[in-house]
């Protein structure tokens, strides 16, 4: 027996319980059903093949997560190499000590010589 018999089957077990129990509820029940008919019943959620309002966009979610940790991790890793490259040198006149020393030394105060 496959699990979609077990399935139907506890799912009829079920709705007898129900109607045994609360008959109300399953009147109740079946009025919204009829209002609000469920179009995807016969679907099968896990299908992978194309969607049924005809957009195309039928892939399967794990080619789509995939497609999403690919996209996140090209992302990191153009930050990761931006932001790990060494420093350029061009017109640089030496470290940020030696800039800073400088410069402290040549404003200092007009009265201090």
């Amino acid at each position: 027996m496959s699990s979609f018999d077990d399935d139907a089957r506890v799912l009829a077990e079920m709705e007898r319980c129900l109607l045994r129990d609360d008959p109300r509820l399953v009147l109740l029940m079946d009025t919204l059903n009829e209002q609000f008919p469920d179009t995807t019943q016969d679907s099968d959620p896990a299908d992978d093949g194309p969607a049924a309002d005809g957009e195309g966009g039928g892939h399967d979610w794990r080619w789509k997560t995939t497609v999403a940790f690919l996209a996140v991790l090209a992302v990191a890793l153009v930050l990761t190499l931006l932001l790990n490259r060494p420093p350029s040198t061009a017109g640089d006149s030496g470290s940020l000590n030696d800039r800073a020393a400088d410069v402290s030394s040549s404003a200092s105060a007009p009265w201090i010589r």
